[in-house]
């Protein structure tokens, strides 16, 4: 379920207030072990370093591997809170396929929310999985068709790059897009975190981040 939605009024002063303070909402979702809170920690330090004010949250059972979870990333100009408000975050990136459920809450009304979707699926012994019609249909409703998009990174981290710990980087490279962040921002940041052959497997997924099409 979608949970309770806010008002009209309370969006159109969440998204006024935001937009007034230059701040971007960004929620990552997926499940417990996939690395979300590196993934924030490295998009995180790369903003810093451009001189946005950062804060990042996350929410829901993280010490538990194979658990939902929730990251939060706000950047802006000015002072902002920790947590993004439901129907205020421009952008989704999901590393899980069906998570991406679990937040189409926070999209903005008029359906100009960017969603990154990983085809990678986490299935479980004896519970069903979402059919990808329902999927589908769900994110059509939350968003414009447009700005839906699915990246086979765990595909490519362990079938091109030969380290599914990569993955994250392929979806950290493909938002570069829509944020004012670029290559050599990001690349400056894994430099800083990695060495040796995993820097080198990070340099190769953020290459092919960047060059996949939309």
């Amino acid at each position: 379920m979608r949970g309770n939605m806010p008002s009209k009024s309370d969006w159109s002063e969440n998204i006024m207030s935001d937009e007034k303070l230059g701040a971007y909402s960004i929620v990552f979702t997926g499940i417990g072990g996939q690395g979300l809170i590196s993934s924030i920690r490295i998009l995180g330090d790369a903003l810093l370093a451009k001189d946005f004010h950062v804060i990042s949250s996350e929410t829901h059972g993280l010490g538990q591997r194979g658990g939902k979870v929730n990251t939060y990333i706000r950047f802006g100009k000015g002072s902002i809170a920790p947590l993004p408000l439901k129907g205020t975050v421009d952008m989704i990136v999901a590393t899980e396929k069906s998570a991406v459920l679990d937040v189409l809450n926070y999209v903005k009304p008029d359906r100009s929310t960017q969603i990154l979707i990983s085809t990678y699926e986490k299935r479980i012994v004896d519970k069903k999985y979402p059919d990808e019609e329902y999927i589908k249909d769900a994110l059509k409703k939350s968003t414009e068709e447009k700005h839906i998009h699915y990246i086979e990174a765990n595909k490519i981290a362990q079938n091109t790059i030969h380290n599914s710990r990569t993955e994250n980087t392929i979806m950290i490279a493909y938002m570069l897009r829509f944020i004012s962040l670029d290559k050599h921002d990001i690349e400056t940041i894994l430099r800083k975190y990695f060495s040796g052959k995993v820097l080198e497997a990070n340099l190769k997924a953020l290459e092919i981040g960047i060059s996949l099409s939309i």
